[in-house]
């Protein structure tokens, strides 16, 4: 019996792979297939076979619009209560449950399509297909015609019969296009509902949920089965598992007979799972359940419809495993106390990890409200957010920060993320990788500053107080906050400097978010005649990458001489643009305009403002970095330093210092550099001195711990003497203490740089073991970080080598603790040069420990970061070509291999005007230095 197969005219589709008739061999078929499908990629149509019936299936693909973020639930507004350990209470979720507001849904055209059992699916499917005069599509059954037999087993040759075959295939088609009618109808109304879907049952074609339903509420119970650890043990033997029964309250918009959902890692079956009519209580029966692990998702088939405005319970029992090192989803963390190993289970649920510890709609806009029921072994304790009892001015989210970082910044990045993270998601999902990103936080900030000073205090206030109050527990867009802003800046006036101006200030800021980088403004004096013209420019740090022409409206407040001024016509007063960083762009300057400022700060750089001391010296130092001002402008600026005060400026100063010392120590040119260094921190160092008071201003502590640990990292003597001085002194005061923080005389402010100087310049091993016992003993964690610090600081390769096989592998070291580790051994010469060889040999034990977390990018950053000559350089790349498993790291390894390139640029570029520049203006110091 031969087995026929049947397919639909495409017209104007398929160009030279035209199907149009039905061929009755089954090689003729895949020959005919092979040559269609070369040609389809262009149409967004795919063509398949099914081995097992010999049917030819067409498969319109229909994608719907893209999504990387789903956030489907409010994470942060739950209520626990602890249950007891057994059966889940179903019936009690459908109690409290209750519908929620209608958000928003769409309704995507699609096609029917009868699904049979399909050999493969496309890779990479098409954003979207819209054919025009498809008919709709349905397979047919294969026919049996047995008086096709012999003519199928027919070779085709150059022979005389050539021309009698060909008129019995035409004849065979013509049957075949008379018969086709019929064989469609049959098909359709033999298609049953467990194997002809309806228009809303296509396979998914991305991870993006339709809109046909939309979630209100989950009631999530989770039973943890944590074992008891009496005694320490290793990690890889541990397996926590968890079984959870997840009911979700939802509304159908849209009549569908399926169901999807995200779910990854999890474990069910169809038995376990139930859908009921809410309120009525109409058992809706599942026929058909299917998983797609490369969408993330899990299909449900109903035996009918659900109907468009009713609402449905769906109940999903289902297990999964517990993840490691604060990996998404459910994961757990193991402490060291008291010679004991602790563990902490806990849920990271943001981007589209929900997903992993229960089934839900894991999609930015279909947010909804959760309840959380904990079953726990017994001694454990539960935290999570709680019913509201009250208000109070503290806030309404539970943050929880570990000791050591408890500082402004971090609280008001803790408090930032909450609030405009969870209680504001944002409605495109590709957004929300954007805005997490510490450069988008940044530029982020900078605007609303920039934004703040435009508008005013009065209107600034109005703007983010009315945002958030539309936007409250539900999704939002920054074109809505333009729109709010465009709105109340056109019915208030702006400050003085604007208030003139026709500008709206949404037109003002809409650039500065759509376009990448920013600006460089370059103020061009005409000394003649007093006129100054600026011309505007896309500043980037590295020339290769062309983000094209860029526009910006740029605010600009002048300076002239120690007051603002109109713009000045005397030659020789120096133009100062962008006073105290109000737009959030570089300003470049002609040679004679950098030497007028540059004489200001020599004689009296307090006429110049804080901020814009900051700016000028990172200006000046960005610019010459990238070729467009001469070095030695730049370093003129640092003449001024020994007479700075101010901590922004030293701050600013410092980070590129230091870029100039990574680069040139550990050569032949360290001890200019360091002579050059030396010269610029010693005169604060020694105006700061090391004992502090309780009236000091916080500006003044960082200021002297700043100066600190940069004079002693840059060999200043007193400084390295001072450090051991006060070192043993410590030794003596907490030999027989156990915590370190209450014997200490060593001000807190300068524990780090004490315990990494001393440690560096110690003699033997005593000061380290003894650093080690202090280590272990201490359990404040700000001073227990301080002396891990001090602990990475030796220049003893056994003593490192082995506290980076503690950090491997230690039960007291956590991931925090190792990225610490790496990050200050790479600080030395004698840690970045084994650290390279020690992350190679030990690659896939890091991998295995460390995957999917930041700790492994930290480390290959620190393993990397000394890099700047071409054998280091050939080594990085033989690693990378090595095919060797880089796991989630391998954009952080590709970053650093164009860092090492840069690197290996500029000393190749300007190491010789830097030196020169020294070599001119720095005298030797035994003439300066009463120290040395």
């Amino acid at each position: 019996m031969v087995s026929c197969s049947s397919a639909h005219l495409f017209s104007g589709l398929l160009n030279a792979a035209q199907v149009n008739t039905m061929v009755a061999h089954r090689t003729v078929l895949r020959l005919a297939l092979i040559s269609a499908k070369r040609q389809l990629n262009k149409h967004t149509i795919s063509l398949g076979m099914n081995q097992k019936r010999g049917t030819a299936v067409v498969w319109l693909i229909q994608a719907n619009i893209q999504a990387k973020k789903a956030v489907t639930v409010d994470k942060h507004v739950a209520i626990l209560r602890v249950a007891k350990c057994g059966d889940f209470n179903v019936e009690e979720a459908k109690r409290v449950a209750d519908r929620f507001a209608t958000l928003m849904h769409s309704d995507l055209p699609s096609f029917d399509i009868c699904e049979d059992e399909l050999d493969e699916l496309p890779s990479r499917l098409p954003r979207r297909a819209s054919p025009i005069g498809i008919s709709d599509l349905h397979t047919v059954h294969p026919v049996s015609i047995n008086e096709s037999k012999a003519k199928s087993k027919k070779h085709f040759t150059f022979s005389k019969t050539t021309i009698i075959v060909c008129i019995v295939l035409t004849l065979f088609l013509l049957i075949l296009l008379i018969a086709l009618p019929i064989l469609i109808y049959k098909n359709f109304h033999d298609c049953q509902p467990s194997t002809c879907a309806s228009p809303s049952s296509s396979p998914p074609v991305s991870s993006k949920l339709l809109n046909f339903l939309m979630p209100s509420l989950y009631y999530i119970s989770v039973k943890v089965y944590m074992p008891t650890f009496s005694f320490a043990k290793a990690e890889d033997d541990i397996q926590i598992s968890f079984e959870g029964n997840v009911t979700i309250l939802m509304h159908c918009f849209t009549s569908t007979n399926v169901i999807y959902l995200h779910a990854v890692g999890l474990n069910f079956a169809t038995s376990n799972v139930k859908l009921t009519e809410a309120g009525r209580g109409n058992e809706v029966e599942i026929v058909k359940m299917e998983i797609h692990p490369k969408q993330q998702m899990i299909r449900f088939d109903t035996k009918w419809s659900l109907n468009a405005g009713s609402d449905y319970m769906l109940a999903i029992l289902y297990k999964g495993t517990v993840s490691k090192q604060q990996q998404p989803g459910l994961y757990y963390i193991s402490y060291a106390e008291s010679a004991q190993t602790k563990y902490i289970l806990a849920t990271k649920s943001s981007k589209t990890s929900a997903r992993r510890w229960f089934p839900c709609f894991d999609e930015p806009h279909m947010k909804a409200k959760f309840q959380v029921d904990l079953s726990l072994s017994a001694g454990m304790k539960g935290i999570s957010n709680g019913q509201e009892i009250r208000e109070e001015q503290l806030g309404h989210c539970i943050i929880l920060i570990k000791e050591a970082e408890f500082i402004f910044n971090v609280v008001q990045q803790a408090l930032g993320e909450e609030t405009f993270t969870n209680s504001y998601t944002l409605k495109n999902a590709a957004d929300f990788d954007i805005s997490v990103s510490s450069n988008a936080e940044n530029k982020g900030a900078s605007i609303l500053r920039m934004m703040y000073n435009i508008v005013g205090f009065d209107v600034f206030q109005k703007v983010m107080s009315t945002f958030i109050q539309k936007s409250t527990n539900g999704n939002t867009s920054y074109n809505e906050f333009f729109n709010i802003l465009s709105e109340i800046s056109q019915s208030h006036s702006m400050t003085d400097e604007w208030k003139q101006k026709s500008w709206n200030a949404s037109q003002i800021i809409i650039p500065w978010i759509e376009q990448s980088s920013y600006p460089l403004v370059t103020v061009i004096r005409n000394y003649e005649d007093g006129m100054v013209q600026f011309k505007q420019s896309r500043f980037h740090m590295a020339d290769k990458y062309d983000f094209g022409i860029g526009r910006w409206n740029i605010p600009v407040v002048f300076q002239h001489g120690p007051a603002k001024s109109p713009v000045p016509k005397a030659p020789y007063n120096y133009v100062l643009a962008n006073v105290d960083m109000l737009a959030f762009c570089r300003i470049q300057y002609d040679e004679a305009n950098w030497q007028l400022i540059q004489m200001q700060l020599t004689v009296q750089h307090d006429l110049i403002s804080i901020k814009s001391r900051a700016q000028l010296l990172d200006d000046a130092f960005a610019l010459a970095k990238v070729g467009k001002l001469n070095y030695a402008l730049a370093l003129d600026l640092t003449k001024y330093l020994p007479q700075e005060n101010a901590y922004l400026p030293w701050l600013t100063a410092s980070r590129h210092m230091s870029f100039f010392y990574d680069l040139l120590h550990a050569t032949k040119y360290e001890n200019q550099i360091k002579k050059f260094l030396i010269h610029i921190y010693e005169p604060i160092y020694h105006r700061l001195g090391f004992e502090t008071s309780s009236k000091e201003s916080l500006n003044l502590q960082e200021l002297r711990s700043l100066i600190w640990k940069h004079a002693c990292k840059f060999d200043l003597a007193h400084c390295i003497q001072t450090a051991k001085n006060l070192y043993t002194q410590y030794e003596q005061s907490c030999a027989e203490s156990k915590s370190s923080g209450l014997c200490n005389i060593i001000p807190i402010s300068l524990r780090q740089t004490v315990y990494c100087t001393s440690i560096a310049e110690a003699g033997s091993n005593q000061e380290w073991t003894f650093l080690w016992r202090k280590f272990v003993e201490e359990e404040d964690v700000h001073e227990k970080r301080s002396l891990l610090i001090g602990l990475s600081c030796t220049k003893n390769a056994m003593l490192l080598n082995n506290l980076l096989e503690k950090a491997l592998g230690g039960v007291e070291m956590n991931a925090e603790v190792v990225s610490t580790i790496f990050h200050h051994i790479s600080m030395h010469n004698v840690g970045n040069g084994m650290l390279w060889d020690f992350t190679i040999r030990n690659w896939d034990a890091l991998l295995k420990k460390f995957n999917n977390s930041s700790v492994l990018n930290s480390v290959v950053q620190a393993a990397t970061r000394s890099f700047k000559t071409r054998k280091r350089l050939e080594a990085l790349e033989m690693f990378l070509s090595s095919k060797v498993d880089v796991g989630t790291s391998r954009f952080i390894f590709k970053q650093q291999l164009e860092i090492t390139r840069e690197n290996i640029a500029w000393l190749e570029q300007y190491k010789d005007d830097v030196l020169l520049w020294i070599k001119h203006n720095v005298p030797d110091s035994s003439q300066f230095s009463i120290y040395n």
